[in-house]
Formats: C-alpha cells, sequence, structure tokens
C-alpha cells in the first residue's frame, strides 16, 4: 500500500484515481427522495439517498430522511450516514436514532462553515441544557461535555415523551475539519477515531453509528472509509490484502458520492497507512495515546479533587484515586497496551523456545473449566489423537511466525453437552489433541443419579454427533464433515479403552468423498466390572437398524400414498411446493419434521423476539454448488447450522420455529415462494385468538396476515398484504404436517384454519400401515340396529329386525360404493385382547388395510352382561371400492 500510494503521489494521479472512481461507482435509484412531499426534507438537491438502502422512519405518516445504512459484513461495521439536520428535520434526526438504537452520533463539521449554515443546532448549549422536539415527541439534555483541541464529546440524554424511557447517547465532534478539506494531520484524525472506538460506539452489539457532515458524503465517506478498512486489517492481520478503492466502491453501492475530493482520496491513504502501523505497532500513536492517558490522569485529578471539596473536610486517598481512575476507564486503557509473555523460560529448552513461536495461536483461547467427576456416575473420555490424510491441504506449508492461516475446530455434541476443541493450523494431518469428558446416564425418573451399568448403556443408542469446521484467514467458516459416532464399542473393551479411526466424508455434494480421518481413543470412567461381548453389541446395533429400516420404510409407504390422495384432490397440486423430505448435510432424506424440535434457550434468550434476533445474526448462505446449474438445496442438522453459523432460509426457519415452539408458541414452518417465484421457507405463528404472524427468520421482521376475501364485493376495500411472500405449499412443525389443498396457494387468500380438511390435507402423525384414517359417527349410529339383530338371534334361534339396518346402510352408502362388515363377539371385555384377534382374520385385515381418499370408518359395540358371564359382541365394516371406496370398521376401543 505504501508504494501504491508512492507512485500515485509522485506521478500526482490522484485526480485521474478519483475520476475513474466516480465512473466505476454504480448508481442506483433514489424515486422516495424526489416525492414532492420530501423536497424540503433534504439539504442538497443533487444528493439523495438510495431507495434499496435508506433508513426509514417507524411510526409516522411519511418515513423519509436524508440517510443511508451502509453495512460491511465482513467488519461487522454499521453506519448510518445522514445529511446535517435541517431546522425542520431535526425531530425526525432524534427519532432516527431511537428507533435504530444507536449509541453515538459523530458529527464531522461545524454548525456555521465559511458564512452559511451547515447543519441545525441540533442538540442544546451549556446554557440551555434541554431541547424538546416536541413533532415527534422526543427531548435531548446535555448531561457533560469535555472540550479538545480538535473535538468535543459530550453526553446526552434522549428521552422518549411517549414511554418515559431514556437513553444515554454519545455525540463525537470534530471540530477542525474544514468543507471540502481535510484535517491536519492523520494522527489528529485518528486520535479522534481511536476516542470513538473506546466507547464501544461503533461494535456490531449496539446500533449503527450516526455519522453527519453537511452532505453526509465527503468527510462522512472518509471516516467511515478509514475505519473499515482499519478494521479489516485488523481482522486479516495483513495490511496489504485491503484493497482502499475497492472498499470504497462498495461503500458507494449504499450513499451516493462517497469522498467528495481528490484530497479526501488521499488523505483516506495516509491515514489508513499510519492506521496500519498502529496495527503493527511502529506509529507514533503509540506515543500520543499515552500522553492522551497522563491527560486523562490529570483531568480525573482535578475533578476528584474539585468533587471532594464538596464533601466536607474529609480527605482524599489514594484508594478514592484510583477508584475514579476505574470508574473512567482509565486503567483498562493502560492494560491495553501491556503486552505479557506467559513463557517460563526456566523451564523450557531454548530449541523450544524458539520452536514455539513458529506454532500457530489461538488469541480466541478457550477457558479451561474444573469439573467435579462424581464417583456415583459413570463418563466417556473421548480423545482425539490427531488427524491424517487430509489431501486437500497436502500442500499446505507450515505457518510462518506471526502469520494468519486456516484453521480446524471440531466440535461435538452427546445428549444434552456440546464441546469444542481448540483450533488447530489446517494441514494433511492436523495436530488436533484434544479430550472431551462425556456423562453417560439414563433420562428417565430416577434414573439420573444412577451409575449406568453394560447393559443401561447398551440402551443408550445416542451418537456422539462430531462436527468439523474450517475457519479461513478472514473468519469465514466451512462445514467440512458431520459424523455420527457410535460409542458402544468400548462396551466390549477389555479395560474398558478401545482405539478407533473414523472416516470423515464431506457434505452436500462431496458426501460420499472422504476428507480425512481422525484417531481416537474411547475410555470409561469408571471401568465396567463385566464387559460385553463383541456379538452382544452387534445384534444389539443391528436389532436398532433393521428397526429404523423398517420405520422409514412404513412411512415411506405412507407418504407415497398420502401425496396420490394429495394430487386426486386437485391436478394442479403437482406444482405446489410440498415438502415432505429434505437432505442434510450428509446425503440421507429425512422427513422435514425430524428437522424441529422443541429447543428450549434457558436464560439466554429472554422472549420470542430476542430469539428472532438471535437468528437473523446468523448469516445467510446458500448451500455451495459444483458447476452451473440451478440452486442446491440442502438442510443442514441443528448442531452443524449453530457449528457453521450461518446457512440457507431452511436452517433459519426450523431454528426460529424450534425456539419459539420452547416458548410455548404455536409455531410452523412455511415452504412456499416470494417475489419472482423464488422458493423461500419462513415460520408462523397461531395465536389463540386466530392471527396469523409470519416471522422472517433472515430479519426478524414480524407480518400481521389479513386475508382477502375473494368473493367480497368489488368496491370493498381489501387489506394489502405487508409481506414478502407469494404463495404457500405446506407448513409443518415437530408433529405437525399440513399440505395447502385451497384452490389458491396465494398467501394473501389462504385461511389458515387447519381444522377444515377441505382447505389443508394433514398428515396423521399417528398413522399405523400407511392409512389416515377418517371416522364417521352417523354410520357408527346405524350399526347399532346390526348389534341387536345379532343378540336377538343368538338368544331365540331367529334373525329379525334385521331388514332396517340393510336398508339404512343401503341409503347411507353412495352409489358406486360397496359396504363390508366384520361381525365378531367376545367372553370378555380386554379391548387389547379383542383388537389383536380381529386383526388375526385376514377378513378383519383386507377391511383394516384399505386404502383411498374417501375411505370412512365406523365402530360400535354392546356389552351384555348374563349371570357373570360378559357376551361383548363387537363388529367391524368397510365399503370398499376399487376406485372411490368408502369404509367402515368397528373395533373395541
Amino acid at each position: 500500500m505504501d508504494q501504491e500510494f508512492e507512485n500515485i503521489d509522485s506521478s500526482g494521479q490522484w485526480q485521474n484515481l478519483y475520476n475513474e472512481i466516480r465512473n466505476q461507482s454504480q448508481e442506483c435509484p433514489y424515486k422516495v427522495a424526489k416525492f414532492p412531499e420530501n423536497r424540503n426534507r433534504n439539504r442538497y438537491r443533487d444528493v439523495s439517498p438510495y431507495d434499496h438502502s435508506r433508513v426509514r422512519l417507524e411510526n409516522s405518516e411519511n418515513d423519509y430522511i436524508n440517510a443511508s445504512l451502509i453495512t460491511i459484513e465482513e467488519a461487522q461495521r454499521r453506519y448510518i450516514l445522514t445529511q446535517g439536520p435541517l431546522r425542520n428535520t431535526c425531530g425526525h434526526f432524534w427519532q432516527m436514532i431511537w428507533e435504530q438504537r444507536c449509541k453515538a452520533v459523530i458529527m464531522l463539521n461545524r454548525v456555521i462553515e465559511k458564512g452559511s449554515e451547515k447543519c441545525a443546532q441540533y442538540w442544546p448549549s451549556k446554557e440551555e441544557r434541554d431541547m424538546d422536539f416536541s413533532d415527534t415527541g422526543f427531548m435531548v439534555t446535555l448531561e457533560l461535555e469535555d472540550v479538545k483541541p480538535n473535538y468535543t464529546i459530550r453526553l446526552l440524554e434522549l428521552k422518549n415523551c411517549k414511554t418515559g424511557e431514556t437513553r444515554d447517547i454519545y455525540h463525537f465532534h470534530y471540530t477542525t475539519w474544514p468543507d471540502f478539506g481535510v484535517p491536519e494531520s492523520p494522527e489528529t484524525f485518528l486520535n479522534f477515531l481511536f476516542k470513538v472506538r473506546e466507547s464501544d460506539s461503533l461494535g456490531p452489539e449496539n446500533g449503527p453509528a450516526v455519522v453527519h457532515c453537511s452532505a453526509g458524503i465527503g468527510r462522512s465517506g472518509t471516516f467511515s472509509l478509514v475505519d473499515t478498512c482499519l478494521v479489516l486489517m485488523d481482522k486479516r492481520k495483513d495490511p496489504s490484502s485491503v484493497d482502499i478503492q475497492k472498499v470504497l466502491l462498495d461503500m458507494r453501492e449504499y450513499r451516493m458520492g462517497l469522498i467528495q475530493t481528490p484530497d479526501q482520496l488521499r488523505f483516506s491513504y495516509m491515514a489508513v497507512m499510519e492506521g496500519a502501523k498502529s496495527i503493527l505497532g511502529e506509529s507514533t500513536l503509540q506515543v500520543s495515546n499515552m500522553m492522551d492517558i497522563h491527560g486523562k490522569i490529570r483531568d480525573v485529578l482535578a475533578e476528584t479533587v474539585r468533587g471532594d471539596g464538596h464533601h466536607g473536610q474529609r480527605s482524599l486517598s489514594e484508594e478514592d484515586f484510583i477508584h475514579a481512575l476505574q470508574r473512567r476507564g482509565i486503567v483498562d486503557d493502560v492494560m491495553k497496551d501491556l503486552h505479557f509473555t506467559n513463557v517460563d523460560v526456566s523451564h523450557t529448552e531454548p530449541d523450544t523456545v524458539n520452536k514455539s513461536a513458529t506454532r500457530f495461536v489461538d488469541k480466541n483461547i478457550t477457558q479451561l473449566k474444573t469439573t467435579n467427576i462424581s464417583p456415583l456416575r459413570r463418563y466417556l473420555y473421548l480423545q482425539v489423537l490427531g488427524g491424517k490424510a487430509f489431501l486437500e491441504h497436502l500442500q499446505e506449508p507450515e505457518p510462518l511466525p506471526g502469520q494468519v492461516c486456516s484453521t480446524f475446530t471440531l466440535h461435538l455434541h452427546f445428549r444434552n453437552q456440546r464441546f469444542r476443541s481448540k483450533p488447530v493450523p489446517c494441514a494433511c494431518e492436523p495436530d488436533l489433541q484434544e479430550g472431551f469428558l462425556l456423562e453417560v446416564h439414563r433420562d428417565g425418573p430416577g434414573d439420573a443419579s444412577k451409575m449406568a451399568d453394560a447393559t443401561t448403556m447398551l440402551s443408550i443408542c445416542d451418537p456422539v454427533h462430531m462436527v468439523l469446521i474450517k475457519t479461513d484467514t478472514s473468519g469465514d467458516t466451512t462445514l467440512v464433515s458431520s459424523y455420527f459416532l457410535d460409542w458402544r464399542r468400548v462396551l466390549s473393551a477389555p479395560n474398558g479403552k478401545t482405539n478407533v479411526s473414523v472416516e470423515l466424508l464431506g457434505v452436500g455434494s462431496e458426501c460420499k468423498v472422504a476428507v480425512g480421518v481422525l484417531n481416537l481413543k474411547l475410555e470409561l470412567y469408571p471401568p465396567l466390572t463385566e464387559t460385553l461381548s463383541p456379538d452382544v453389541i452387534t445384534t444389539q446395533q443391528s436389532l436398532e437398524r433393521q428397526k429404523t429400516a423398517e420405520k422409514e420404510r412404513l412411512f415411506l409407504v405412507y407418504a407415497k400414498q398420502w401425496w396420490q390422495e394429495f394430487l386426486e384432490i386437485r391436478p394442479s397440486h403437482h406444482s405446489k411446493l410440498v415438502k415432505i423430505f429434505a437432505q442434510d448435510e450428509n446425503g440421507v432424506n429425512r422427513p422435514v419434521c425430524s428437522y424441529v424440535r422443541v429447543l428450549r434457550a434457558g436464560r439466554l434468550l429472554e422472549s420470542p423476539r430476542q430469539a428472532a434476533r438471535f437468528v437473523s445474526l446468523l448469516a445467510q448462505e446458500r448451500a455451495p454448488v459444483v458447476g452451473g446449474g440451478v440452486r442446491q438445496e440442502q438442510w443442514c442438522s441443528m448442531m452443524a447450522f449453530l457449528c457453521r453459523n450461518k446457512g440457507d432460509c431452511e436452517d433459519h426457519a426450523t431454528l426460529l420455529c424450534s425456539l419459539l415452539l420452547g416458548f410455548g408458541l404455536d409455531a410452523y414452518v412455511c415452504v412456499g415462494t416470494k417475489a419472482k417465484n423464488i422458493p423461500h421457507t419462513w415460520v408462523m405463528t397461531c395465536g389463540t385468538d386466530g392471527s396469523i404472524t409470519f416471522w422472517e427468520s433472515f430479519t426478524a421482521h414480524r407480518y400481521i396476515h389479513r386475508p382477502i376475501d375473494p368473493d367480497a364485493p368489488p368496491m370493498v376495500p381489501q387489506p394489502k398484504p405487508t409481506h414478502p411472500y407469494r404463495t404457500l405449499g405446506c407448513v409443518f412443525n415437530h408433529k405437525t404436517f399440513l399440505a395447502n389443498c385451497q384452490p389458491s396457494d396465494a398467501v394473501e387468500l389462504c385461511v389458515f384454519d387447519f381444522t377444515d380438511g377441505s382447505r389443508w390435507k394433514a398428515m396423521s402423525e399417528e398413522a399405523d400401515l400407511g392409512l389416515a384414517t377418517v371416522w364417521d359417527d352417523h354410520l357408527s349410529y346405524l350399526l347399532s340396529a346390526a348389534l341387536s339383530a345379532y343378540e336377538l338371534e343368538r338368544c331365540t334361534g331367529v334373525s329379525c329386525g334385521n331388514e332396517e339396518f340393510q336398508d339404512a346402510v343401503r341409503r347411507a352408502v353412495p352409489d358406486g360404493h360397496t359396504f363390508k362388515g366384520f361381525p365378531i363377539h367376545f367372553l370378555h371385555r380386554n379391548a387389547r385382547r379383542a383388537f389383536a384377534t380381529c386383526l388375526r382374520s385376514p377378513f378383519c385385515e383386507e377391511i383394516v388395510c384399505c386404502r383411498g381418499d374417501h375411505v370412512r370408518l365406523a365402530k360400535n359395540g354392546s356389552t351384555q352382561e348374563l349371570a357373570f358371564i360378559t357376551n361383548a359382541f363387537r363388529k367391524l365394516g368397510a365399503v370398499p371400492h376399487p376406485q372411490f371406496p368408502i369404509m367402515m370398521v368397528f373395533y373395541p376401543e
């Protein structure tokens, strides 16, 4: 970068470079700014916010303000660049700060410059102390003011007069930056920038910082550009990797005309280069910072002495002075500049010291926790002894001292326990050396305090889920592998210890390709007194696989039949987005309902809206596609999604739905499309009053669904949809799956009455053998006549009274349908035994297994008590037909 600056400076090419950046800048629409009602809200006619990035005022008839939100994802920086408020927009300015939850305002101009007003006085002076903005309902109070040679720092209190709530706002005012000019030196500017950073006002944990000058593009653009570039340099640890021109072009996509002159562009380079020296520890800023700390100490001492004068004659102690320094953050500032090397040289060989300097250093050190091991509990100690055959990194060089490199991190999940390894440099044989202590116990009542024996642990089929994450030099994460380890082989180890090598496979389209091998050691503590035979473990695993395969087969049979019934309702259902199965990161087809579960976050998330905010902060990334083609869909398991910290809309929606279910809401994942017919997934909640709320998992926005009545007269006003969703194919959660079978799948026309079978076709959670059961109460009542006739025939030997039953059945069964019944009697009243006896009959099994979209089932029975002997009659009936069968089945409950 230094060489680039020298080349441009020596050849006098700053004007050409500036013109080149202007020509490459992309101009976006700004129609809203040109509306007639918004003209008096713009300070300059040629500086307008783009429509796609403008800040919108909430709870206001006119949401326009000349302000743009600039987001730099990699740097985790957000700025609101805006013009200097006009006298008629000061209230809007403070309303925006309140709604966007901003912590600081950075002002880079003076109110009067060159004899003209460049900005309204929107904050109170020392004399008036308060300013009331009644048009928007806010009041601003000056709390503190600290005047420095080049800047002034104020602490303001912003009060919402409607709610009475107050917030503290920092006001950083750079007072010596001329219009269309540059500060006197990069050092003075960087001192101001670092002062702003010390308040944590620019961090991602707060709302965006408001930066303004007069137009909000020249000096504001310079400040934002320098800060962003320095953050990127600090993250990458490589100043040469930051392209200032590219960063500026990216920022110009959010607000027009950032940096107004070639001199401002040249100064940005100078400030970034000086800031880079500070990152590398070569800057004179460190000296100036220490001088600034000395000045702070003197100021605190003076304030403390003055304050002590108001409390009588009590003498000022050293402890009082230290507390005052701590309250002002001076002690923390000093400690930041102290660097300690935690190496015991007396116990280290010289060669070891030199070698350790070339090894990777993890700055995000995970604090080791001391675990109290109970002698009454069973533990599994899982050790990772390193990796091998990660051939993708075969040519990876060994990291040099201080060099930033890509890393591997291993995450583990077992039942309710999660662990993370330290990151290690990516290599063909990564040095993953970690140990994890997993607690093994049953979940039943009273079982948690008992030590699990071999038989108990054999029945615990939960695997250890291992997720390997790669983090590159820019901090971007990639899911390398997701593996489920069956740990129970250790139950047959003679001494309770066994070594195993697991082959990790890729994810997505590479799920059949090996990415590497991990060497593991499994150990039980305390060891088993009696181990199991390997054959017993193999048999148990085989039985579990067979049971799982049978469940999957039965569900697949049922799903196919259910889908055929859904298609018979309306031919257009072929094109609806009804998602029954989805592939996970390992390429395994799983029912979509299995991706959702009730998830309680404890005290980490305190409300549903906070949960939505948390999910929206996870980055969005589509599944990578090798080569061209359409979008590849990949639903990640919750563990893999959380470890990677990013995913597609399906991952966000299933996580948000799980959290909302944990808060007791009736939540569903919605599968449909948004604008331009793009497939999309979002979340819906149903209120007890019938209200429907849509939750967008990417943004945490909530939309109230107001359906349109297509049968209403043309003159009746209809609500306009506020949500971005267009069509809806199906909804589901952990125990419900419903397909939209309404004539139109447009979201605004949908009626969300899930009990209405004509609008929503449900998939039964209790379906056996693939049958969705429908009971007909009227037909059940008709069968009472047949039961009476059968009992009378048994008593008298004469058949009578059955004619009325036959006539009633003929009237109840539609044309083209057939009735079939199965009468049976028992000498007991045990429902389970009776039903088991019925199913042993091929005739009854044919009735129970009858399939079709118009099958109707019925049941009835009577009990006769005769001299201590119960003669219980039960009747099973059905009306099967090859095309449109109706089915009546009677069986004991």
